[in-house]
């Protein structure tokens, strides 16, 4: 939802320039990328926020779309033949025709697969491009491509498929579930308690109205104000990532309370504070060893680190998160030699170090 008020944001502070960095309009919005295991939930979430007849954000104002994935061409656009000959005419792509919108992306785990095919090799830069500042141009057989966008993309991705080390992948906020044990637990009795309820309609309709007050409101902004607090809050965090949360903050400001303030005053609140933090150690874990922290979740979750636990049991559980045999004893040797598990080789146990 933060991201959302930063979209918000975003579109009206291109038009009234209240808020600049180094004498430049800069780009306030917030592009998320969740990682979660499959089947755990990332598009039911996506659409919960997205879908026309019951996603949170749905007003009509800002266009949304949910998709599952796409070429270079379908993102950034390309040129068709008009009418034979060398005529040829432009065809929008999806940056393009959402560039005010906000855009639900299934599994992002496609888009990187697309990144390391020859047909959309340049992908990756077409995305930076249009995620990350906006500007986009492209050259093609007989016309230039040129427009500027403001889309936000929220994608999900597997854990498994997820490489962070690109240039792409460290300018998103990122949200990591790693589920532990009890959730799954809570997630099988949703599977019940969802039939036969019908939809509070009142309750949503009155939410997208605060949204839709708060879009009205949002040209009111004569200033935006970090306070000391909350620049303390992101020290010690590198140069290249405060922008990332400094977006993320004036989002969740903003979605805090419909009332627009005419100084929008961003400080360290205790809710934003921990958002950060957890925020924070979720892109530590996923630069690391998100595989291996998964792996240290679940022994935690079944009493390893008081007891040693059979490396079977280990394996079993791992299934949940459609982790095979091979994959998990390859993670569990990883962490034996990072000393992060110890292995009784008598028992055939496994304990956290």
């Amino acid at each position: 939802m933060a991201s959302y008020g930063a979209h918000e944001f975003n579109l009206v502070n291109r038009d009234t320039s209240v808020y600049k960095t180094f004498g430049r309009v800069p780009d306030v919005r917030s592009q998320i990328l969740f990682t979660a295991p499959p089947g755990w939930s990332k598009s039911m979430f996506l659409k919960q926020l997205l879908n026309e007849e019951y996603g949170l954000c749905w007003t009509g104002q800002i266009p949304t779309r949910f998709m599952g994935s796409c070429t270079e061409a379908g993102w950034t656009g390309s040129s068709a033949s008009a009418g034979g000959g060398n005529n040829m005419q432009l065809v929008m792509g999806v940056a393009q025709r959402f560039k005010n919108g906000i855009v639900g992306m299934e599994e992002f785990a496609a888009i990187q697969a697309l990144m390391e095919s020859t047909h959309s090799a340049h992908l990756e830069q077409a995305l930076a491009m249009s995620l990350f500042e906006g500007d986009v141009e492209k050259d093609l057989k007989g016309v230039t491509i040129t427009y500027h966008t403001d889309i936000t993309l929220w994608a999900g991705n597997q854990i498994m498929n997820f490489n962070l080390s690109g240039g792409l992948f460290r300018r998103f906020f990122h949200v990591y579930w790693t589920p532990r044990l009890s959730e799954a637990r809570e997630l099988e009795k949703a599977v019940w308690a969802g039939d036969n309820r019908t939809m509070d309609k009142p309750r949503l309709l009155n939410y997208r109205s605060e949204l839709l007050k708060m879009s009205t409101r949002l040209p009111n902004i004569r200033k935006v104000v970090f306070t000391k607090k909350f620049q303390r809050l992101l020290a010690g965090i590198p140069h290249f990532e405060k922008n990332l949360y400094k977006n993320f903050a004036i989002g969740y400001t903003l979605m805090s309370d419909s009332h627009v303030p005419v100084e929008l005053v961003i400080d360290s609140t205790p809710e934003l504070a921990e958002l950060i933090a957890i925020a924070v150690t979720w892109r530590k874990q996923l630069l690391a060893d998100p595989r291996g922290f998964q792996v240290e979740m679940l022994m935690r979750d079944i009493g390893a680190d008081l007891d040693p636990v059979d490396w079977s049991e280990i394996r079993e559980l791992n299934l949940l998160f459609s982790v095979s045999y091979f994959d998990t004893d390859e993670i569990i040797r990883n962490l034996m030699r990072a000393g992060r598990v110890k292995y009784d080789s008598a028992t055939k146990k496994l304990r956290l170090s």
